[in-house]
């Protein structure tokens, strides 16, 4: 939507001004009531909705150049404010927001629109209740229940829509960008080292940061024709990057799984390594190698990384 100067009525807001712009150009979108921030809370522009372009993407507001800590609904404007409506894919580091907001809505597609971001160190919030937050909270395994609350709280998962999806499947690139907020690596679209074998991920791409990171920093190779980044990643995938994530020196011991015989070369020694630390557990004796991840599987994991990583080993 092209730059535009309105005229604006008593106790208008960012929301308000949106909502009247985009319904006078018959701009479709989408919102929600978040009794959490007691605001408003866009969902979509235009077909362009919060997740859509990956775990870290949706739309965020600011109000002079500078992201507010406040509800798009809360804000009250001032005359001469200039306000944009912006899509993010990483929780606004695309978009050069720098201090943490509360709670991310995604890449630029130029326009304007805000939402909060996930701390470059997450830290936990205030305690929150997921039935508020989650309608399919019922449907999260009881095992990890506990995880899904404390990454919600800590701004590393989020749902969708009101849900959380717990046994959907997760992407490589969605893993990847969990597994750089866990440990804190900066993740910015200024990054000018190139990627030698990935010629499927370029800057466009939402996740193109978080992979550029991980990448830099050793955690991930790919594959010999690239990084695969919308490939749902399996089980043993995920231990080699957990692995490298917490550089975890090696264990080759026996951890009873019956199908280590099954595990790839490449990925025996991770996988002996984070079933006998607890970081990864099977079912039936059997580690399933090949196995997707779901999202209440990952989070659970990244959750034990990042204890592991704070030296809590619970």
């Amino acid at each position: 939507m092209p730059e535009s100067s309105v005229t604006l009525q008593n106790g208008d807001t960012p929301w308000s001004v949106l909502k009247r712009e985009l319904d006078s150009r018959g701009i479709s979108y989408r919102y929600t009531w978040s009794g959490k921030f007691n605001s408003v809370y866009v969902e979509s522009i235009d077909g362009d909705g919060e997740f859509d372009h990956g775990a870290g993407s949706g739309w965020m507001y600011n109000v002079n150049g500078r992201f507010l800590d406040v509800g798009a609904s809360q804000y009250e404007l001032k005359e001469n404010d200039k306000v944009q409506w912006r899509y993010t894919t990483n929780l606004g580091s695309d978009l050069g927001e720098t201090s943490p907001t509360t709670n991310p809505q995604g890449e630029d597609k130029g326009g304007a629109i805000e939402t909060p971001q996930v701390p470059t160190t997450p830290e936990k919030s205030e305690k929150i209740d997921l039935r508020n937050l989650y309608s399919d909270v019922g449907d999260i395994a009881d095992w990890a229940i506990s995880a899904v609350g404390e990454a919600t709280e800590m701004r590393l998962v989020e749902g969708r829509g009101g849900a959380f999806y717990p046994k959907a499947s997760m992407t490589r690139a969605e893993f990847t960008t969990i597994l750089v907020g866990i440990i804190g690596l900066k993740a910015d679209n200024g990054m000018e080292q190139k990627f030698s074998d990935f010629s499927d991920v370029t800057r466009s791409d939402w996740f193109y940061p978080h992979v550029n990171a991980a990448y830099q920093a050793g955690i991930i190779k790919g594959f010999p024709d690239g990084f695969h980044p919308n490939d749902k990643i399996t089980r043993e995938e995920m231990a080699v990057m957990v692995v490298r994530a917490l550089s975890l020196q090696i264990k080759d011991q026996d951890t009873g799984l019956k199908d280590i015989p099954q595990v790839s070369a490449w990925a025996a020694n991770e996988v002996r390594t984070v079933a006998a630390l607890g970081m990864m557990s099977g079912w039936n004796n059997r580690f399933h190698p090949s196995g997707e991840v779901t999202r209440e599987m990952a989070t659970v994991v990244a959750m034990r990384a990042y204890y592991y990583m704070k030296g809590d080993s619970r």
